[in-house]
């Protein structure tokens, strides 16, 4: 019974940090995230991610403070870094549905507008059907199977708590990551675009050659008509292009991740010189052993005299 007592003692802490990681990520990752899935099936899954990947890494290095306030700010630190790995990896899907909106602002099916229950907005038609194709294609190419390796490559390229996203490293790889969402949405509508401005130009050139037809009314006719050609056309090209971009979700939050881990280590490492520089800067010889956090013995002097700092 002992031996259980001590087993639970040493397992559970580190197990519900594990659990605050992949709850934060279900609550963000694409199609996971959505609110079609029950809160139930987001806690199970998020158990059982917890569960097996503690099983398969028993020995999990982690720094567990004993007391509550130290242990619940390390929890939220979890919660943050499975945060930003679903909020980084769903930024893709975004802009898919934004480029989606474009072409529907394209050939003026902007006001037709319906109620997507996976984000709970309002979305237009081609927006939500790009949003669909790309769940589609994510799990259909397997893509989710290597977002979950990237979240789980993340307990290794940032172990349990040592988040830090102060860094300027960090902050430029999430700006780097965000305007993701406005490239690739032209993307996906460029071909669109190109076509209906040479509709319109089209147009524009039979209104000044015939004033007498009404371009307004054959402009309504023809910019969906054309779209929707078009779209049947190229949809081949957009579903390869979206595997594509589901790939570049677990590479976008891998990506910040690590940024967020290296910033870390180089701001501690830049400490850590001008610790050494300050230190060289006060008597102490090159090659001096210096420990940081050790208490403060007061100001050093030569070695071997009083008050030195390797007494």
């Amino acid at each position: 019974m002992e031996t259980i007592v001590l087993t639970l003692e040493h397992y559970v802490p580190i197990f519900m940090l594990v659990v605050a990681r992949t709850m934060a990520l279900t609550l963000q990752a694409p199609y996971i995230g959505t609110q079609t899935v029950p809160g139930m099936v987001r806690v199970a899954i998020a158990l059982s991610l917890a569960f097996f990947y503690l099983l398969g890494n028993p020995n999990l290095p982690a720094d567990i403070p004993e007391g509550f306030l130290p242990y619940t700010l390390m929890m939220i630190q979890e919660v943050l870094v499975g945060l930003l790995f679903g909020f980084t990896a769903s930024i893709i899907l975004m802009a898919i549905q934004a480029g989606g909106e474009i072409i529907d602002v394209q050939i003026g099916l902007s006001m037709v507008s319906q109620f997507n229950p996976q984000t709970k907005a309002q979305t237009t038609v081609m927006g939500r059907l790009m949003y669909q194709f790309a769940l589609i294609v994510m799990i259909s190419s397997y893509a989710h199977l290597f977002m979950l390796r990237a979240f789980f490559d993340t307990f290794e390229i940032m172990p349990i708590g040592t988040f830090d996203f102060s860094s300027n490293l960090a902050v430029a790889e999430l700006i780097n990551i965000s305007s993701q969402m406005f490239s690739v949405g032209v993307q996906i509508a460029l071909p669109i675009i190109i076509v209906i401005f040479v509709v319109d130009f089209g147009l524009g050139m039979m209104n000044r050659v015939a004033p007498q037809i009404n371009i307004l009314e054959l402009n309504f006719a023809m910019k969906p008509t054309t779209g929707a050609l078009l779209i049947t056309i190229i949809m081949s090209t957009l579903l390869s292009v979206m595997e594509d971009f589901s790939y570049r979700m677990s590479l976008n939050a891998h990506n910040a991740i690590t940024a967020a881990a290296e910033g870390a280590r180089w701001r501690q490492q830049n400490r850590n010189q001008n610790f050494v520089q300050q230190q060289r800067q006060q008597g102490l010889p090159p090659g001096f052993p210096l420990f940081r956090g050790l208490p403060d013995r007061g100001p050093t002097g030569p070695i071997g005299t009083p008050g030195a700092g390797g007494n």
